[in-house]
């Protein structure tokens, strides 16, 4: 019995294919290696294609096959889940992210953006800010409640302490 190959992490895209990217054609496979190496860096298709060792053609129905889309639209959205993700874990600015990710300027990044997660870099930084604003007061109101629960009137720490003089003094 042979064991499964240990899936490329770097590799795997989540949402847009079922899988890991082990069961990925290697021409995919190898384009992608090119273009995650560094999402900011301007990669050209012929680049791509030049890495990927097969046809224009036959590359771009490998893309579509695999990803429902094509594979330039599939970096671009590489780059727009990444910037998302440095949304929400960085200061930095718009443009910075937009930089960082590899868009040349800021209205071609926000309208890539826009286009997949339908709403501006600076609403969804702000969005995701509330929201964690709200799950951080809602577990300190949880905690405040459970904390009331476990106290019972009858057992407060001066109580606890009238009990416990009593009895050592019997």
């Amino acid at each position: 019995m042979m064991d499964n190959p240990k899936p490329d992490i770097s590799l795997t895209v989540e949402g847009l294919t079922p899988g890991d990217g082990r069961w990925w054609h290697p021409a995919l496979r190898r384009a992608l290696r090119l273009v995650m190496r560094d999402l900011a860096e301007p990669v050209s298709f012929a680049a791509v294609l030049a890495v990927a060792g097969v046809s224009k053609s036959y590359f771009c129905a490998l893309a579509q096959q695999t990803f429902g889309m094509s594979f330039m639209r599939l970096v671009r959205r590489l780059r727009v889940r990444r910037a998302a993700e440095l949304l929400t874990t960085t200061s930095q600015s718009i443009t910075e992210i937009g930089h960082a990710v590899g868009f040349g300027d800021l209205r071609q990044f926000e309208r890539a953006f826009h286009q997949v997660y339908g709403c501006a870099p600076t609403a969804y930084r702000r969005r995701i800010r509330e929201e964690w604003q709200q799950e951080f007061l809602h577990s300190l109101s949880e905690a405040k409640k459970s904390d009331w629960m476990t106290k019972r009137p009858d057992s407060s720490p001066s109580q606890c302490q009238r009990n416990v003089i009593s009895s050592s003094m019997k």
